[in-house]
């Protein structure tokens, strides 16, 4: 039986397809945000021409430099806006969160859907059973102009994960653990297929794991549907990896590379100087709760530790606002940022200066992801994070937080 990819973009492209073939795809949906949207912009005028040949697939969202960080990013966002009015492209999303949430939220990412973005993290859409292929801004253009890009059919990786997490586990520490297993470049075009406890997860954390697909060199990835037509269930797959969730305990990626991962333990007692909690892997509600409770059970950040949240949506932090988290984030001395990317691109809201060590909840370390080159960044989860900011320093949340809130947050 094909692999679920091969079915999908067979049904696309109205043939047959194998892994490795080379088809032209036309894409359900075809997103843009700001900085991608500014490079395909470009692209067409160079190109002497800018139609765009399926406006109503177009979804341009605008989260990247939100509010605009300079002049060049208000006027590149001025300028899509414009192109947007232009060409008749109405879904518009401006400062309302990350791309990828977007997509998931309002419903435009589906199961079975292909989704082509302008972002490498575009597979986080796969948590809903979408395809979702990234591409640079260049490549994007051609999207917008032909409707359709060739792409090659990507091989399958099937990961498979058995048994439960423990409290103070999470589905980031699982994530950061496959990376870490598998390598930066193992799924180099391949599509990441989960099966087995993420298939019973919540979205959110779903959405963490095709994330971090990215960094392990996954083209795409995918968790199949709860209860989806039989065509969207897993078929054959080219190879398949094993996990033991029960194995897993909460792991950083050390400066500075994501799949260098190793157990907090190991790096136990380094000195932090900030957190950050947000981002297109850990900003949704359940991820700022959690580090909320778990922050404020420790008694709130040390005095020389900074902390940024930046919530993944508009939508995210209307939730945290009606439900008093986002007051008692206000009242622990944490900074809240609108809803972005926020300083995962090393752009504003929170850029890092030389001396500081972040521990972030986002999906990149590497040297000036979040700005200075010679800041060091942590990959870790929302608790692991929570405990940082709280003592100052690396550690296990298991050890230092209550059996109750590991319980209920972990």
């Amino acid at each position: 039986m094909a692999s679920v990819a091969e079915r999908i973009l067979s049904e696309k492209c109205g043939e047959r397809v194998e892994a490795g073939d080379v088809v032209a795809i036309e894409p359900d949906v075809i997103m843009l945000h700001d900085g991608s949207g500014a490079t395909a912009l470009r692209t067409l005028r160079e190109l002497g021409t800018e139609r765009v040949r399926r406006p109503e697939k177009v979804v341009l969202i605008f989260d990247h430099s939100v509010p605009p960080s300079s002049v060049e990013a208000a006027n590149r966002q001025n300028e899509l806006l414009e192109f947007a009015r232009r060409h008749g492209i109405e879904r518009v999303h401006v400062d309302e969160g990350i791309c990828h949430q977007i997509l998931v939220e309002e419903g435009y990412a589906q199961p079975g859907r292909v989704v082509f973005g302008g972002d490498s993290h575009t597979p986080t859409v796969g948590a809903v059973s979408a395809l979702g292929f990234g591409f640079g801004g260049t490549d994007m253009a051609f999207t917008l102009l032909y409707g359709e890009l060739w792409i090659r059919v990507p091989r399958t990786i099937r990961v498979h994960v058995t048994g439960e997490l423990e409290a103070g586990v999470t589905a980031k520490d699982l994530a950061l653990t496959i990376v870490g297993e598998l390598g930066a470049g193992y799924a180099d075009y391949a599509v990441l297929e989960y099966t087995g406890l993420p298939e019973r997860l919540p979205t959110g954390d779903r959405m963490c794991l095709c994330n971090l697909a990215t960094e392990a060199g996954a083209k795409s990835a995918y968790v199949p549907p709860k209860d989806g037509p039989e065509d969207l269930r897993p078929g054959d797959a080219d190879e398949v990896v094993e996990v033991d969730a029960s194995e897993v305990e909460p792991v950083v990626s050390v400066p500075d590379a994501v799949d260098d991962v190793r157990p907090v333990g190991d790096v136990q007692g380094t000195e932090i100087t900030r957190v950050f909690v947000g981002s297109c892997t850990n900003g949704r509600y359940r991820d700022v709760r959690a580090f909320t409770e778990a922050l404020d059970a420790l008694g709130g950040p040390d005095s020389d530790v900074r902390v940024v949240v930046v919530p993944a949506s508009r939508r995210v932090l209307l939730k945290l606002t009606r439900d008093g988290t986002l007051e008692r984030l206000l009242e622990l001395d944490v900074t809240v940022a609108p809803p972005g990317c926020g300083p995962c691109l090393g752009e504003h809201m929170g850029v890092l200066g030389d001396d500081d060590v972040c521990v972030s909840t986002a999906n990149r370390n590497f040297p000036g992801r979040m700005g200075s080159t010679e800041a060091d960044i942590y990959l870790a989860s929302p608790l692991t994070a929570a405990v940082a900011a709280a003592l100052g320093e690396l550690a296990d949340p298991r050890e230092e937080l209550p059996d109750s809130v590991l319980e209920r947050v972990g």
